[in-house]
């Protein structure tokens, strides 16, 4: 009765062993960063129709005025804010990379900045419009997740009127 493997039979093991691994591993490796970049996508389109709609329902329903500079005022007792709303009260996006601007006219979400945006969402007075540039990833397989989600463009910019 044979109690132990031959070196023939441990070499044959570790060859299928091999063969397995180089073929799933590289379907593995960029599983995060897939899963990364379309996150972003989805949170961009996501956050940019629920900026859409719950402005318009404060404004068509509550009688809230959009103001860009209401983040300077946001107290709950301050009557200005009771009637007014900007874009950080639609849509809080948290997180390593989002940057939120102002200016006079608009308010934006940026990612990773307003400079060299991959996405972006802006409130304007009468709109919000959200961007996803896909050009300026520089990871190769970003970029092609981001191409494949945009429907093989590489870049877009959608208007939703309020």
């Amino acid at each position: 009765m044979r109690r132990s493997f031959t070196l023939i039979e441990l070499i044959f093991v570790i060859v299928i062993i091999g063969v397995l691994s180089s073929v799933a591993i590289p379907k593995f490796i960029h599983l995060k960063q897939n899963a990364e970049i379309v996150n972003l996508l989805k949170q961009t389109v996501d956050a940019a129709r629920e900026a859409a709609e719950t402005g318009m329902n404060w404004r068509n329903l509550e009688g809230k005025v959009w103001d860009p500079h209401c983040n300077n005022i946001y107290y709950p007792d301050n009557p200005r804010w009771k009637n007014n709303f900007c874009l950080k009260n639609l849509v809080n996006l948290n997180g390593a990379k989002w940057r939120y601007d102002m200016t006079t006219e608009a308010e934006y979400y940026s990612y990773p900045n307003l400079r060299y945006y991959i996405a972006l969402i802006e409130l304007n007075k009468n709109n919000v419009i959200y961007e996803i540039n896909c050009s300026r990833i520089t990871d190769e397989v970003e970029k092609n997740k981001c191409i494949e989600f945009l429907g093989g463009k590489t870049n877009t910019k959608v208007t939703i009127q309020w």
